[in-house]
C-alpha cells in the first residue's frame, strides 16, 4: 500500500503544497489534487486561499480539504511556517470498506471536505498526539491510527466552512494544465485578466478555453475569477483599515462601480454594508480572544 503521510517545513515565500508524496515546489501557487488532507499548522502564520475562501492560518489551525478542491497556503514574511500534512485517498480502505454503516460519519465528513473544513485549536493537541503516532508507525496500525483521526475530526462540531466553489472535476488528463491556469489566477488576481491573455496562456482560443475551464471546474472563468477575488475582498474589509478604493484596486478591479456590482451581485450587500455588518463582529471576537 501507498504512504500516505508525510511533515513539510516550508520558509515564508513558499507554500505549504498540499500535493502527497510531491516534493515542495518552492512557489505560491494554487493547486489541486486527487487525495484529501488533513493540515495541521505547527508553526507560522499567514494567508490561505481554498476555493474562493481567502482567509489566514495560524499554529494550531486544522484544516481538512477535499478532493479536487483548489488551495494554497502562503507564509508571511517575518516567520517560518512549519505543519505537518496527510494526504489519503477516500478509498484507502477499499470502496466496499468505506460504504459500510460503521463508517457513515467518515463518509459525511469527506463530503462536507468538498467546502474545506477549518476547525478550532482545542481539537489540535489530540489530533497532533495521534499524527505524530500515526508517522511512526506501519502496517496495519498506521491504517488504525488514520481511522481514528478520521473519526476524531468527524466528531468534532466546532468547525469553519470555508467554499461555496464546486470541487474540481479530476477524471481527466488535463490536470496539469488546469494547476498551472489555477496557479496564474492566483499570482496575478489583483490586476486586470482578459480572457485572450489567460487563453494564450493555455496555449488555447478563447472559445475552447472558455469550454475546457467550465467544463472542469463547473464555472465559469470569469465566475471563478470574481469569486476569488471577492473573497479577498472580504477579508479585507473585515480585518484591515484599507479605505474601499485601495482594496478594489488590490482585488484586481479598476473602477469602483464595476467592484460595487460584483460585489452586490455575488454578496447581495455593499460593500460597505458588509464591512459594518462583519468588522465590528471581527473586532469583538478579538477583543474577546485577548481578554482571555
Amino acid at each position: 500500500m501507498r504512504q500516505f503521510l508525510h511533515t513539510l517545513t516550508v520558509s515564508y515565500e513558499s507554500v505549504i503544497e498540499g500535493r502527497p508524496l510531491m516534493p515542495l515546489q518552492g512557489c505560491t501557487s494554487l493547486h489541486y489534487h486527487n487525495e484529501l488532507e488533513i493540515l495541521l499548522i505547527l508553526e507560522g502564520s499567514g494567508e490561505c486561499f481554498i476555493g474562493n475562501y481567502a482567509g489566514t492560518f495560524e499554529p494550531g489551525d486544522i484544516f481538512m480539504i477535499g478532493s479536487g478542491v483548489a488551495h494554497a497556503f502562503e507564509g508571511l514574511s517575518e516567520n517560518k511556517t512549519k505543519a505537518t500534512s496527510i494526504g489519503f485517498r477516500s478509498d484507502f480502505l477499499g470502496k466496499e470498506f468505506i460504504d459500510l454503516p460503521e463508517f457513515h460519519k467518515i463518509r459525511s465528513l469527506f463530503e462536507r471536505a468538498k467546502s474545506g473544513l477549518k476547525f478550532k485549536n482545542k481539537l489540535n493537541t489530540e489530533l497532533g498526539n495521534r499524527v505524530n503516532e500515526l508517522e511512526e508507525q506501519a502496517n496495519i496500525n498506521r491504517i488504525i491510527s488514520l481511522c481514528n483521526c478520521l473519526d476524531m475530526i468527524a466528531s468534532e462540531e466546532d468547525y469553519q466552512t470555508l467554499s461555496t466553489l464546486d470541487t474540481i472535476n479530476l477524471n481527466s488528463k488535463v490536470h496539469h494544465k488546469l494547476n498551472k491556469i489555477l496557479e496564474y489566477t492566483a499570482n496575478n488576481f489583483n490586476r486586470v485578466i482578459t480572457l485572450q491573455e489567460i487563453a494564450e496562456y493555455a496555449n488555447m482560443s478563447i472559445p475552447s478555453f472558455c469550454d475546457h475551464f467550465k467544463r472542469y471546474v463547473n464555472k465559469t472563468f470569469i465566475e471563478f475569477l470574481n469569486e476569488f477575488r471577492l473573497s479577498y475582498a472580504c477579508k479585507l474589509l473585515i480585518e484591515s483599515e484599507l479605505s474601499i478604493c485601495d482594496i478594489y484596486l488590490r482585488c484586481g478591479y479598476n473602477t469602483p462601480a464595476n467592484f460595487n456590482k460584483q460585489f452586490l451581485k455575488y454578496k447581495e450587500m455593499s460593500p460597505t454594508q458588509y464591512r459594518k455588518k462583519f468588522n465590528t463582529l471581527y473586532k469583538l471576537k478579538n477583543s474577546i480572544s485577548d481578554a482571555a
